[in-house]
């Protein structure tokens, strides 16, 4: 996907450690050199192997996809990053999926309307690949309904016909579409979901994305250096907005590279953002 691997790919080792002898790529080692390095830590002890998949231009996955071979694929989100290295999201998408192409099962977010179009037609000449998707409607694991709380979320979700309320520890959207994608690789891996809940209390924020610190006079500093694209910048404004300790707010925002849009298209949206 274009953000979350890390994270994702940090909470399902977290979510799984006890059950399962777990290598798991180091950091963010995605690229075709953080791959082969990550593959030579596998040994015969283990029994589950995260690995981690980015690409920044077209042809690149082929490689990783000959290394890994991976036989469940979890797809993040699609986003704007490396947009210019490809010629639509369209094409970005189908590059991505291409690292899925032998794998028994694919996991995505059915809720983006890009990813969902374009994961179904490439469905059709990969039949083989089971779909298993997460979202509001239509989905494997569908969500019937959300509500946002002070510092939790509160969740009803729906899986093979039978539905239960789920409580997790995060409001920001990112997060909730991340834990999603965690709680729908649980399922396809045969976790009962009367088990989700107590696994959940293991989770605990990563300090690559929007970590909370404490600043100099009585200020606190949101750090969401991890990646700027428009799609970031989005849930970092969300995260932002339910911080009520401070009565001011400061953004301070990079530049961003990369989107393969033009400065004024670009920063009309952002300004748009910061505006709402």
């Amino acid at each position: 996907g274009s953000n979350g691997k890390t994270i994702v790919k940090e909470w399902i080792n977290q979510l799984l450690e006890d059950k399962y002898q777990i290598v798991r790529s180091p950091r963010s080692y995605n690229s075709r050199i953080g791959v082969p390095l990550s593959l030579w830590e596998m040994k015969s002890t283990h029994e589950l192997a995260l690995v981690e998949a980015g690409i920044s231009k077209a042809g690149e996955m082929m490689v990783l996809e000959e290394m890994i071979r991976p036989t469940l694929g979890s797809f993040t989100n699609i986003g704007e990053a490396h947009d210019e290295g490809f010629e639509n999201r369209e094409a970005k998408v189908l590059e991505k999926l291409s690292l899925f192409k032998r794998a028994e099962a694919l996991i995505y977010p059915s809720d983006d309307e890009v990813l969902h179009r374009t994961v179904r037609s490439w469905h059709n000449e990969n039949p083989a690949v089971k779909l298993f998707s997460f979202g509001k409607k239509g989905s494997a694991v569908q969500v019937l309904s959300q509500k946002k709380a002070t510092g939790s979320t509160e969740l009803t979700l729906s899986f093979e016909g039978s539905s239960w309320p789920l409580v997790i520890g995060f409001v920001h959207d990112a997060a909730i579409q991340n834990i999603l994608n965690c709680l729908t690789v649980l399922l396809y891996l045969g976790i009962p979901p009367a088990e989700l809940s107590p696994r959940l209390q293991r989770l605990s924020p990563l300090a690559m994305r929007m970590e909370i610190q404490t600043g100099i006079n009585h200020c606190s500093l949101i750090n969401d250096s991890y990646s700027a694209d428009v799609s970031s910048l989005k849930m970092a404004l969300d995260f932002l907005s339910w911080q009520q300790q401070h009565p001011k707010r400061t953004v301070i925002l990079s530049d961003i590279l990369e989107s393969g849009r033009s400065p004024e298209n670009l920063y009309k949206e952002v300004a748009v953002l910061l505006k709402k």
